[in-house]
């Protein structure tokens, strides 16, 4: 069994179908190109706070998208 990353898995989303929805939550919808957009938004905060490529981080927060 071969394992993708998230980032792997929005990555492939956001090429072959960008404009297509990928979360909807009440009035706010993303787009796959938005929604992997955002990932790597966070993805560079955690790599300036020195985590490392591939390095597990646990998320503490509200159950929400944003």
């Amino acid at each position: 069994m071969t394992f993708r990353t998230l980032d792997e898995i929005l990555r492939t989303f956001a090429r072959s179908r960008p404009t297509k929805i990928a979360l909807r939550a009440d009035e706010r919808v993303w787009t796959y190109h938005e929604l992997h957009a955002e990932s790597c938004r966070v993805a560079q905060a955690l790599l300036a706070m020195g985590v490392r490529p591939r390095e597990r981080v646990a998320i503490l927060d509200r159950n929400v998208p944003e």
